[in-house]
């Protein structure tokens, strides 16, 4: 599908215009031999037309978010008023293990009574800090912020294609020559950036889990549950419901010859309607739910996430082979579903599982791991800390001594991993331009769709694990670098915000794109930027203030 826009007098209507577009088309794709004609001819009007005050849903989310900033401000004043004048007129040192960009970070005192520690989460100053706080001493898994980071870019650099409006003007020389070119691999793989989000969330969750939850009775642990559940939902859906709703008053500020589309974009437009399904995180059942479609992640990772504690209870206190049983099944009905590539076995749950069972399954073995590399006083053992026990895990100890091998290392690990992943890249590129627009679906297309689910969480395990443990080199160093932190902290946000924020740039355009690779980048850049520094306000005056009100009241989560 392609889409141009005109600039025409409003007196102009669709039956005027039709004739000189069809004959401009069929011109212009006619030398191509391809034969085609629109479909639909719509005249819009300039948003100044219309008022944001005839709009209720636009006018409420922007009161909204001036009373949120006013708040800011007020928190913000406040703060620094007790900094500066109140008691404790240097603040207090934090503790140890934070540090602002290098150095250790001052915070005002505890604010004393219920209101004005509300009023402090909004604080600007404490939120700023908060966000560019970078721990003292490196951690094991500080390697999944460069990950998280450069899979953020990818879904930006492939959503920067998806959702530009109204589109390319050469969308003939992109089928039949660049999406050919290696570069193109960089906007086909971008698929797999929303696979390792899946990978990393199942490792951090079971991470998390055992290491809070390991030494709990099997009462105790399951009574926990719910308040993950709760403190999981809290998490996540103020922010949700905020971008959901803040897409209203976009249409009201802009103009252009397909402006409209801003407006009737069921991105935006159905979410008048079906917003519920989005906070609910139950949107990848419906087909006809179309409101924040790219938010089909969410609800799948709620899903997930909502099956991760009763499987992890199972593994550790009641019966491992009956959990490893039970997520084998889950993932031969991901291998099973994702062979026949049924139209929508991209968002439902049941066909996505793969990479997050993948990612249960490190976050199992690194604990395993490093319980058998622990010294033997600090390993629980029955119940019992301190108590001497010998090694006890024969398989976990062959993994430790390859993992510590250099050459085992790289043969068991890195060569498995370069060949999964880079095969797995690869093929997806590949069956994109070879059968890019394809009516059906070959056996090819078949079995790259049932390898690559796989492949991928495979191959990162193998390529993680060794990293967790200190090796991996530059590789290791560059993605647990503390540079990614920050960052890494705003993808959430990014992930929310950047398809209404891209359309709604994109929609300013008075003509159509032209695809080059030089083009495509500039495109890129402007977008990587904006996204993210629209994503940093966001975090300051939405994500975090939240954030600190569910540490306040239901105490931190992680």
């Amino acid at each position: 599908m392609m889409m141009w826009g005109l600039c025409l007098p409003n007196t102009c209507t669709p039956a005027n215009i039709f004739p000189a577009v069809n004959a401009t088309v069929a011109m212009l794709l006619g030398q191509y031999g391809i034969q085609a004609s629109p479909d639909q001819i719509e005249c819009g009007f300039e948003a100044a037309d219309k008022s944001i005050t005839d709009d209720p849903l636009a006018m409420g989310i922007s009161i909204f978010t001036l009373l949120l900033l006013a708040l800011v401000a007020v928190a913000t004043a406040e703060e620094m008023w007790t900094m500066h004048f109140g008691p404790g007129v240097d603040g207090v040192a934090a503790p140890d293990t934070t540090q602002l960009l290098g150095s250790p970070m001052k915070v005002r005192p505890r604010p004393v009574g219920l209101p004005l520690r509300l009023l402090a989460c909004f604080s600007l100053r404490h939120n700023v800090l908060r966000l560019l706080a970078l721990p003292a001493k490196a951690g094991p898994t500080d390697v999944l912020n460069g990950l998280r980071v450069i899979s953020m870019l990818f879904v930006l650099t492939g959503h920067s294609i998806l959702y530009i409006n109204p589109g390319f003007s050469n969308f003939v020389d992109i089928v039949t020559y660049y999406v050919k070119l290696p570069s193109f691999a960089f906007i086909s793989d971008a698929v797999f950036a929303v696979d390792t989000f899946f990978f990393m969330s199942a490792f951090l969750a079971t991470y998390n889990f055992l290491k809070r939850y390991r030494k709990e009775t099997l009462r105790g642990a399951t009574l926990e549950i719910p308040k993950l559940y709760l403190a999981r939902y809290l998490r996540l859906t103020p922010l949700v419901a905020y971008v959901v709703f803040a897409g209203f008053p976009l249409y009201y500020f802009g103009s252009g010859p397909v402006w409209q589309y801003v407006e009737s974009n069921t991105m935006i437009a159905d979410c008048r309607t079906q917003w519920w399904y989005m906070i609910l995180y139950i949107s990848v059942y419906w087909s006809e739910v179309q409101c924040q479609g790219h938010m089909w992640y969410l609800a799948n990772d709620m899903i997930f996430f909502i099956l991760t504690p009763p499987l992890l209870v199972t593994y550790t206190l009641v019966n491992e082979a009956l959990a490893m049983a039970i997520m084998v099944i889950m993932m031969l009905i991901t291998f099973g579903l994702r062979f026949p590539m049924f139209d929508r076995a991209y968002y439902l749950p049941y066909a996505r599982i793969a990479p997050y069972i993948y990612g249960i399954w490190m976050g199992l073995l690194y604990e395993r791991l490093t319980r058998e590399a622990a010294p033997p006083a600090e390993v629980d053992v029955e119940g019992k800390m301190g108590e001497e026990r010998e090694r006890s895990d024969p398989l976990a100890r062959r993994v430790l001594d390859a993992i510590h091998h250099r050459w085992v290392r790289k043969v068991a690990f890195y060569v498995p991993a370069a060949a999964l992943l880079v095969t797995a890249l690869w093929w997806n590129w590949h069956s994109t331009y070879k059968y890019l627009g394809a009516s059906t679906k070959n056996t090819e297309m078949r079995m790259e769709a049932f390898y690559y689910v796989f492949a991928w969480g495979l191959g990162l395990t193998f390529a993680i694990v060794p990293m967790l443990f200190g090796y991996g080199s530059v590789l290791r160093r560059a993605l647990a670098h503390h540079a990614w932190i920050p960052l890494a902290r705003l993808t959430y946000a990014c992930y929310l915000i950047h398809p209404n924020l891209i359309y709604w740039l994109t929609s300013h355009t008075t003509s159509a794109y032209q695809y080059t690779p030089v083009v495509i980048m500039y495109l890129l850049a402007g977008n990587y930027l904006a996204v993210f520094v629209s994503a940093a306000v966001i975090w300051l005056v939405v994500e975090k203030p939240f954030m600190n009100l569910l540490a306040l009241f239901i105490g931190k989560s992680e």
